[in-house]
């Protein structure tokens, strides 16, 4: 399993970078993964876990909330690796650490 993790080397737009502070981030070719404990991020509700495009730095529609802070992200494929200190996340029990689908957002079992 390859696992991927990355940090932005560029500045994000004015409107994402005022509220932009997380943990974590990862990248997957269009999207920027965000972790951290927030409500908002860009302006968008998001809790907690967010995705951002790459080269807008807008909040895309890709939603995963978490009952709290997310401290840790990997990427493998098309599967996001989220830790954190939840025990919840879209309405289902995961103890710290959850699979979510790259592209829905969706828990995976």
């Amino acid at each position: 399993m390859q696992l991927r993790a990355a940090y932005l080397r560029r500045p994000l737009p004015t409107s994402t970078r005022e509220i932009f502070d997380v943990n974590t981030v990862a990248v997957v070719e269009n999207a920027v993964f965000c972790g951290r404990n927030f409500t908002t991020i860009g302006g968008v509700p998001r809790s907690n876990l967010a995705a951002l495009d790459v080269t807008t730095g807008q909040a895309m529609p890709w939603t995963s909330n978490t009952n709290r802070m997310v401290i840790a992200l990997a990427v493998s494929g098309n599967v996001v690796y989220a830790g954190g200190e939840f025990t919840t996340i879209n309405n289902q029990n995961r103890n710290y650490l959850a699979a979510l689908d790259a592209v829905s957002g969706q828990v995976m079992s």
